[in-house]
């Protein structure tokens, strides 16, 4: 694993833990792939603990940091493990529970700015 992801991966576990539980390198069924991180926040979340990224994880999510604005075939990769995700919510629903839209996870990519 390159030091950056794993910076990434360490660092948002740290600052998401208090809000909820969050897995780091998460393997989803279909083909081998893995999230960064996957988080899904406490019953009583606090949105102003971490600002912005704070109202980001209110729901679970399923995060993605890159070192550089990521590509086309790399947001293609990170929507398929979204679309993995919610099939297997899908699957789960079927078995036990309700799955709303509320519940659905979403996908958030983060990766510096670049100015010119």
């Amino acid at each position: 694993m390159k030091p950056h992801d794993q910076f990434a991966k360490n660092y948002l576990e740290q600052l998401l833990s208090p809000l909820g539980t969050v897995e780091i390198s998460k393997e989803v069924s279909d083909e081998t792939r893995q999230i960064d991180v996957f988080f899904s926040p406490n019953p009583e979340p606090n949105p102003d603990y971490l600002g912005l990224l704070g109202r980001i994880v209110l729901n679970t999510v399923l995060i993605e940091p890159y070192r550089n604005p990521p590509n086309r075939s790399e947001i293609r990769n990170c929507l398929a493990k979204l679309l993995t995700i919610l099939a297997e919510l899908q699957r789960q629903a079927k078995r036990e529970i309700r799955v709303t839209m509320k519940t659905m996870p979403l996908v958030c990519g983060f990766y510096p700015l670049q100015l010119v």
